[in-house]
C-alpha cells in the first residue's frame, strides 16, 4: 500500500490530507476477474484530528500518490453533477 501526508495551509488552519492506495486488486475471483485500483484520501485538521472529508473509490485507470488527489476531486464533482442533473434536490420529482 502506497502511503503519502502532507500539510495544507486553508487560510483559518492546516489540513493534513493522507493518500492510501493499493495497485491491482482483484475484487472478484475467477480468470475474468478485472484488476482495478483503488485509493482514499481522508483529510483531517491538524491541531484537533478531526476528520473533515473523506473520499475513496476504485478505478481502472493507473494511480500514482501524484495523482490520486486530481482523481478523487474529479469524481466528486463528476458525482455532485449527476446527483443535481437527476432531480437530487428535495423536492423535486420527476414523472
Amino acid at each position: 500500500m502506497a502511503v503519502r501526508e502532507t500539510r495544507r495551509w486553508t487560510g483559518r488552519s492546516t489540513d493534513v490530507p493522507m493518500v492510501r492506495s493499493l495497485h491491482d486488486v482483484l475484487p472478484l475471483r475467477g480468470d475474468d476477474a478485472l484488476s482495478v485500483h483503488w485509493f482514499e484520501l481522508p483529510v483531517a485538521n491538524a491541531r484537533t484530528g478531526e476528520q473533515r472529508s473523506h473520499n475513496s473509490g476504485i478505478i481502472n485507470q493507473r494511480l500514482t500518490v501524484d495523482n490520486v488527489g486530481a482523481v478523487a476531486q474529479a469524481r466528486r464533482g463528476r458525482w455532485k453533477k449527476l446527483r443535481n442533473s437527476i432531480g437530487g434536490n428535495l423536492g423535486v420529482y420527476v414523472s
